[in-house]
């Protein structure tokens, strides 16, 4: 159906609601010889072309083509599920007055970073001018670090107490989410679970860039889904269905196409075909996947309201 829809209506974006067949892909894990598995989006979004994956030995599973030059995203697509239906009214509602104002209801145009410990934040640059400081955007860089903390459990108590002040504050600071921190799909290192997460105002942040493993595996309730999904004024988010994150430097591809007025989907798309797509970052990128409508913009680019 959708590359039917694709074909003959040229539609640019899915989002897809409810619950819907999960295709599992096998891809190479983080040790030498490793093979892991875990769902992954991209089998609904090729269709031009020879298609980007194919079946594996034993038909239960589909592997990502080995040659870079047939890997192509051709379709934006978001999705919700794991969701109660009050769940998804509250979201769509909130998608709606974005839309309905702009989201100048909302006018906070702020980067909140986070670094659990082991890397550093990233720089709001380039989706906003400007850097870290009183004010302005916020960098939390954890003391965590390869865990050798002198005291592991003070460490992670910073940790807990500096992101548990950005999630309880009902105070809109910030627009964009972009924190570094183990993580399963259901919680965090430093004791923040899924379950925190639901219905807490985030800082008025409402897209999501998560750094964190197995932080949309899309077969559970998840961190991704927790944030887009699940907050008060959530959007949209961005992770991985398995161990692995959209890398660094690659990830400010995703971040200009969003400054430069693409959708939240489109941006996606297109960091895929640029940047997510290289055999070489595989064990990060093959289960990348978007929470919530692909089509939404945010206001810290230049707003469209027609698909670009």
């Amino acid at each position: 159906l959708i590359k039917t829809e694709y074909v003959y209506r040229e539609i640019r974006a899915v989002l897809l609601v409810g619950d819907y067949p999960l295709a599992w892909a096998t891809f190479p894990g983080r040790e030498q010889n490793e093979i892991r598995n875990g769902p992954f989006l991209s089998y609904y979004t090729s269709f031009s072309g020879s298609q980007q994956f194919f079946l594996s030995s034993d038909n239960k599973k589909y592997t990502v083509v080995q040659d870079e030059n047939q890997r192509h995203t051709d379709i934006a697509m978001g999705i919700i599920n794991q969701a109660s239906e009050q769940e998804m009214l509250a979201y769509f509602d909130r998608l709606h007055s974005h839309r309905e104002t702009d989201g100048s209801s909302h006018p906070s145009q702020k980067q909140w970073s986070f670094d659990g410990g082991d890397w550093v934040c990233d720089s709001p640059s380039p989706l906003y001018s400007g850097g870290f400081g009183p004010g302005s955007h916020s960098c939390h860089e954890g003391q965590y670090i390869k865990y050798e903390c002198p005291d592991d459990y003070e460490c992670k108590e910073e940790n807990k107490k500096v992101y548990e002040s950005m999630l309880d504050n009902h105070e809109v600071k910030y627009e964009y989410y972009n924190a570094r921190a183990h993580s399963w799909h259901a919680g965090f290192s430093f004791g923040v679970n899924l379950e925190d997460l639901i219905n807490k105002p985030f800082s008025g942040a409402r897209f999501f860039n998560l750094f964190h493993c197995s932080a949309a595996k899309t077969s559970e309730r998840n961190l991704a889904f927790g944030m887009a999904i699940g907050s008060k004024h959530g959007l949209a988010s961005v992770g991985t269905t398995h161990t692995g994150a959209m890398l660094y430097p690659g990830n400010m591809y995703f971040e200009q196409y969003l400054k430069d007025g693409d959708s939240w989907g489109e941006a996606l798309r297109k960091w895929w075909n640029k940047e997510g797509k290289k055999k070489q970052d595989d064990r990060w990128h093959v289960g990348i996947t978007a929470y919530g409508d692909p089509m939404v913009r945010m206001r810290g680019g230049k707003f469209r309201q027609g698909a670009k």
